[in-house]
């Protein structure tokens, strides 16, 4: 732990970087370059990306948490079991999922206020978006590895190199060609392609004892999976009520141009959640790697220094940026945005004692594992 959590914490505010850089860049450039109202499709389609992970996310939350206890137990018989149960059973959801993606992507103007120059975008748009999500989701088997020796740094420079490449990938399509929705699509499945190769590559260096080979596919280590993947489904929807459904409602009863204002300045508390979220992720394997030694008053230790100091990290910037929203909305996007000051305010104000939990959340499912595993 003290060896590998400098290079862990370090690379977790590098990537928290990136995506600040990225959040606050991308956003007025792509308002500047498509338009408030095309503009708000996209966080939008990305909002759908959580709806997916309904039915992916039973066997891709699962198999780090597993994994992890397999190979830190030296039990590489049973992780190859995990690994290749998790793997083909996804690959097989994700197949048959993309029938159902084309089918929904002809609906996507009538399920939403769709501005009329962009019908045809907009489908090609949410179906790039889901597919690259899709992608990453098959990524996320290859990134347990990562995960169970507690190599963050390498996790995290995946993340990193998806993050910028996007953004590479975005400036080089629109200088080549024209911004276009699709073109937004095509860096989203671009960035998502290179972060699936880095994982991949991690895996094959981190776990050579681990195969792809269906033969190793077990259906009694499926039920455990989806067992625990259950409960993961279950906090899904209801992150999906409490954080996803606003830019929806949004779009449906104010139309497109008021869903891109109320999305662009969304991207606040989306950046606070991503601290929140990398700071947490420190101490995720920590956990994992406790409790499967059995490590129990460390697990607690950890847990009550996480919370006490991701509340005090984050009521500095949470507070700054509800003081000088008016001035951040005008230096940021332009003057004719700093009338969402109050919106932004009541988005952020709350997330001082929200946030300071989030490391308690990944120590909810080990103790379901712990029933699977004792069962």
């Amino acid at each position: 732990f003290l060896r590998q959590f400098p290079k862990n914490l370090g690379s977790n505010i590098a990537l928290f970087l990136v995506n600040i850089g990225v959040g606050l860049w991308l956003v007025p450039y792509l308002i500047h370059n498509l338009g408030v109202a095309a503009y708000g499709l996209i966080p939008l389609a990305m909002s759908l990306t959580h709806y997916v992970a309904v039915v992916t996310i039973a066997l891709s939350g699962g198999i780090a948490r597993f994994l992890t206890i397999d190979l830190q137990q030296k039990d590489f018989d049973r992780a190859n079991r995990t690994f290749n149960t998790s793997f083909w059973t996804l690959t097989a959801i994700i197949v048959g999922f993309i029938p159902l993606l084309v089918i929904f992507t002809q609906f996507v103007p009538v399920l939403f206020n769709v501005p009329e120059d962009q019908i045809s975008s907009s489908k090609w748009l949410f179906a790039g978006i889901i597919g690259a999500f899709l992608l990453t989701s098959i990524s996320s088997c290859f990134g347990a590895s990562t995960f169970a020796y507690n190599r963050l740094d390498l996790r995290n420079l995946a993340n990193i190199v998806r993050s910028a490449s996007r953004v590479a990938f975005v400036i080089l399509l629109f200088t080549m060609f024209t911004p276009t929705l699709e073109n937004v699509a095509l860096a989203t499945l671009l960035a998502a392609f290179s972060a699936f190769a880095m994982h991949y590559f991690f895996w094959r260096k981190l776990t050579p004892d681990l195969q792809i080979n269906p033969t190793f596919f077990d259906k009694a280590l499926l039920k455990d999976l989806t067992t625990f993947g259950g409960w993961l489904v279950v906090n899904q929807v209801g992150y999906l009520l409490f954080l996803q459904i606003d830019l929806i409602v949004v779009n449906r009863l104010f139309g497109p141009t008021a869903g891109g204002e109320y999305a662009s300045v969304l991207q606040w508390s989306m950046l606070l959640r991503s601290m929140a979220a990398v700071l947490s992720g420190v101490v995720q394997p920590m956990f994992m790697i406790c409790y499967a030694k059995g490590q129990s008053k460390d697990l607690i230790r950890i847990a009550k220094m996480a919370v006490k100091f991701m509340g005090l990290g984050l009521a500095l910037p949470i507070g700054l940026a509800c003081g000088f929203s008016s001035e951040l909305l005008t230096v940021w996007i332009g003057p004719e945005f700093s009338k969402l000051a109050p919106l932004m305010m009541l988005m952020l104000v709350h997330l001082t004692i929200n946030l300071a939990v989030t490391p308690l959340f990944s120590i909810r499912p080990f103790l379901w594992a712990a029933v699977i595993l004792l069962r």
